[in-house]
């Protein structure tokens, strides 16, 4: 196929304008978030097998009236614009990928926090200095603690569900101190949301 000039543009609007000859523009915006940091002209034209880059420079001896005029050439307009929208769509997909994988860690950290905060505070509940008869009492929310520590470790809570499993173990923990510091903590964490 014969290679045909589609677009000749200077470098500080040549982005756009490969957007708006592809059709593409309305996709760039809509996911500006995750397409802000690439160039099209750098980094989605040069990968498209049906495109081709020539650059003219151009200086009129005067300040700011020099640069890079692009010109972009295909062989196949379809095929161009296919690819162009592939690319785009394959940065949209990453971003969200990667945006998926760094909620999942903040959420496995958070789940962390939490966990390590019920068995700290199943330490306190059996260092507590009780009389005979309450020390008991200490144990079942030392114990209660810790079951609720290795459910959610073992992933059985959903972690929209800790706040609201915390408020729970409040109602069945027994010392006032280990109460005032599980409320405290899911402030804490409804603060951080």
């Amino acid at each position: 196929m014969k290679w045909i000039e589609i677009i000749r543009a200077d470098d500080d609007v040549i982005d756009w304008e490969i957007l708006d000859w592809a059709d593409a523009r309305e996709l760039w915006d809509k996911h500006y978030d995750e397409t802000q940091k690439f160039s099209v002209i750098r980094e989605i034209l040069p990968n498209c097998s049906s495109a081709e880059i020539l650059k003219e420079k151009y200086d009129f001896d005067m300040p700011g009236r020099n640069g890079i005029v692009y010109v972009i050439q295909t062989n196949n307009s379809e095929l161009l614009r296919e690819e162009i929208i592939s690319h785009i769509n394959n940065i949209i997909y990453s971003a969200q990928i990667n945006q998926l994988a760094i909620h999942e860690l903040a959420s496995t950290a958070k789940e962390n926090q939490v966990i390590n905060f019920l068995l700290d505070q199943a330490v306190t509940a059996r260092n507590m200095r009780l009389p005979a008869g309450f020390q008991g009492m200490a144990e079942a929310s030392a114990r209660t603690l810790e079951a609720a520590a290795t459910e959610l470790s073992n992933g059985h809570y959903k972690n929209s569900e800790v706040s609201e499993i915390l408020v729970e173990l409040v109602q069945k923990i027994h010392g006032v101190g280990i109460q005032a510091e599980i409320r405290k903590f899911i402030r804490k964490l409804r603060d951080d949301s």
